[in-house]
């Protein structure tokens, strides 16, 4: 019978009544009940705590008077201590509940045997903000006729409120009494109360306590705040410090091992190491593996020793590791490893990551491993409905780098098809809408997000982000407005080509760099090559990338041109003497795998010579000048000759070039007439007069060797002489004649 009425009391108890809810019957039923659960010898503590819970729950004279005789000390202690320690719990949370009918039986309870028991009423009594039970928890303390226990129970009552004066006037007084238990307990619980402790020292505490007996209330407070704020502030500054310390060791440790490690490796054959390597990153002692990690990072950067094989699985399988940094190190060294398998234990770990930091550093690394099998673990990640907008931001940048390189990577023919048709790879297709939803649901002010998810849809380059692109390029902030271009131009919408050109001069090198990008994509007029050329300049452009990209982008408008625009283009180029020879050599080189450009083919040479020439680089005119010279010979072109000559001119100031007797000869045997052939010696005189040969003997005797071969008599007259000379100078300088 009385587990059906325990059954039923716990069911009401669920509802939790209140009194003047109930008819008086069903009351004074719950009453019984609460009465009868709470005394069954056979009741788990559980029950009892519910059924006390219940009783507590009644504000009426009938349920406060079954409190009363349950803390009645005929009753058993664990009647008492459930009342005492679910009333405690009651007031703590309801401080008008505490009825000063039950202080003088919890008062009494103090002096009870148990321990557990005087625990819980004083625990109970410390709730009590009143006064007046300060007042009898003092008069206990200091009553000489109460047991020990007792009144050291009523001092750690009173301990629990001491940031209330009329609490500490309770405790110093009983300095005095000389008890050393009472004086030390007393002492313990006001010493976090002033700036400097006093020990069990009556007179100095009870000095400090009337120099504060004209402060109010609120400064009595205020500086008790003040008095913790600075304890915080000093174990803050030994926390830090000791941090500082353990941080320091554990960094010479670490340090240490790895050289030892290093050490047993530098012994090892490439296998061993190997197997060392894992047998240290399975090992139990974090010191050990993680020290272990740095050395693979090093080989990777170093040496370019990618693990592979048992150090790979090893690797991976630290991303399930029980310590955060563990699993970082481990993902730090694999994100820049192009590996399935490392992606696939990535998304694994991603599903169970506990840090959020951690989680954040894992959808980065996503991005830099560039799979798309992650794809669809990204959608989930921005289109969940409680994702952290961190979260989203780091998913969104991933999604971003893997979708961009897709489309434009060498491999993928589909994606290259992509970035002209405005369609994103049938990967990415289910990306769309998740980022145009998530991206409306962002607020303005959001910048950091809604910037990573413009680079996701530049990324994905779906033609349907038109509008969000066309929107944020009207905005001000660089961060937005860097991906809203990048979109534009993978979408190949012009529409605002305009806006692009003048993002060229913005104050952001990110924002210039994304415009002058988009302009070399989508320009193809004169104006944007001016743009273009503007970025070109170091005074007016400071960013190097900016520059390449500017560089990049012009090449491509004109490479879209007609051969005839192509060649006059280079006189744009006149201001920047690199560009223009880079240029020229490249268009050079297109135009020689062609045969039916040989006019534009000559003049580009004939610039590039004059350019090389003019800038004294003889030795990379040579070939130009060469094909330039075969050519009017082959055409039989009045140009040969004077051509002949400046490719003379140029292969005698390129030491070590080869043909010179051989052009002498073939100049010789074109020559019309002896002036021409006198046109010839007085070149080669020329530079046998030049300082380079009056200072270099031994470039004048290979000269001397390679015009020694030549008959004089097919050059003529002059040739004989210029040689007697050169031999003069030759034994002048104390050097040998022409070797044979």
């Amino acid at each position: 019978m009385l587990v059906l009425v325990i059954t039923m009391g716990l069911a009401a108890f669920a509802q939790e009544p209140a009194a003047a809810a109930l008819p008086p019957d069903a009351f004074a039923a719950q009453l019984r009940t609460c009465r009868e659960g709470n005394l069954d010898p056979q009741a788990p503590p559980e029950d009892r705590r519910r059924w006390v819970q219940l009783l507590l729950t009644f504000k009426s004279p009938e349920a406060d008077n079954l409190v009363l005789e349950l803390l009645n000390p005929a009753h058993r202690p664990e009647v008492q201590r459930a009342v005492c320690s679910e009333l405690s719990a009651v007031l703590r949370s309801d401080p008008l509940r505490a009825n000063p009918e039950f202080v003088e039986p919890l008062i009494r309870l103090l002096g009870s045997e148990s321990v557990e028991l005087r625990a819980a009423a004083a625990k109970a009594l410390s709730e009590y903000q009143d006064g007046e039970v300060a007042v009898l928890l003092g008069r206990l303390a200091s009553d000489s006729a109460a047991t020990l226990p007792a009144r050291l129970a009523a001092i750690s009552a009173l301990a629990a409120n001491t940031h209330r004066r009329d609490v500490v006037e309770q405790l110093v007084p009983l300095l005095r009494l000389g008890v050393p238990e009472i004086s030390e307990q007393a002492a313990a619980a006001i010493e976090p109360i002033a700036p400097q402790g006093f020990g069990t020292d009556f007179e100095k505490w009870n000095d400090w306590l009337s120099a504060k007996k004209d402060l109010g209330p609120e400064a009595w407070l205020s500086e008790q705040v003040r008095i913790y704020r600075d304890r915080l502030r000093r174990v803050q500054t030994d926390l830090a410090l000791s941090q500082s310390d353990r941080e320091r060791e554990s960094a010479a440790a670490h340090s240490r091992i790895r050289e030892f490690q290093r050490e047993i490796l530098r012994g090892l054959s490439s296998e061993q190491r190997a197997a060392k390597l894992v047998e240290w990153i399975d090992d139990p002692l974090a010191i050990v593996r993680l020290a272990a990690l740095s050395i693979v990072k090093s080989r990777i950067a170093d040496e370019g020793k990618r693990p592979e094989g048992a150090l790979l699985a090893s690797l991976v399988s630290l991303l399930q590791n029980e310590q955060v940094v563990v699993r970082r190190e481990a993902l730090d060294i694999l994100q820049n490893l192009r590996d399935r398998s490392v992606v696939e234990a990535v998304l694994a770990q991603l599903e169970r990551e506990s840090d959020a930091s951690l989680r954040l550093a894992m959808l980065d690394a996503l991005g830099k491993l560039g799979d798309s099998v992650a794809v669809d673990a990204l959608i989930r990640e921005i289109s969940g409905p409680i994702s952290d907008p961190r979260g989203i931001r780091e998913a969104a940048n991933a999604l971003g780098q893997i979708a961009a390189r897709t489309r434009t990577g060498p491999s993928s023919e589909q994606g290259s098809e992509s970035s002209i048709s405005g369609q994103p790879t049938v990967q990415f297709q289910p990306a769309v809408e998740p980022l145009r939803r998530r991206y409306g649901e962002m607020a303005a002010e959001q910048l950091p997000v809604r910037a990573a998810i413009l680079r996701a849809m530049a990324g994905v380059a779906d033609s349907s982000f038109n509008a969000e692109f066309l929107q944020a390029i009207e905005e001000d902030s660089p961060t937005v407005l860097e991906p809203a271009v990048r979109g534009l131009a993978t979408i190949k919408d012009t529409t605002k080509i305009a806006r692009i050109r003048t993002l060229c001069s913005h104050a952001d090198p990110r924002v210039r760099l994304a415009a002058v990008e988009a302009i070399g994509v989508l320009g193809n007029h004169d104006d944007d090559l001016a743009v273009l050329q503007n970025r070109l300049t170091p005074p007016l452009e400071s960013n190097e990338l900016v520059r390449q990209a500017a560089w990049k982008g012009w090449q491509t408008i004109v490479a879209g041109r007609p051969i005839a625009d192509r060649v006059r283009a280079a006189e744009r180029l006149r201001d920047f003497s690199q560009l223009e020879t880079e240029y020229l050599r490249n268009l050079a080189q297109t135009l020689a795998t062609t045969s039916n450009h040989t006019t534009s083919l000559q003049t580009v040479r004939e610039r590039l010579v004059t350019i090389l020439t003019s800038a004294g680089k003889y030795g990379e005119a040579v070939p130009y000048l060469r094909e330039l010279f075969d050519g009017y010979t082959a055409r039989s072109d009045a140009a040969a000759w004077p051509t002949g000559l400046r490719l003379l001119e140029a292969i005698l100031q390129t030491p070590g070039q080869q043909g010179l007797a051989e052009l002498i000869q073939r100049l010789s045997q074109s020559a019309q007439g002896d002036s021409q052939k006198a046109k010839i010696v007085e070149t080669v005189r020329k530079y046998v007069d030049s300082p380079a040969m009056a200072t270099n003997p031994d470039r004048a005797r290979r000269l001397r060797a390679d015009l020694g071969t030549i008959e004089p008599s097919t050059v003529g007259d002059g040739w004989t002489d210029l040689l007697s000379i050169l031999d003069a100078r030759l034994s002048a300088a104390g050097t040998n004649g022409p070797a044979g």
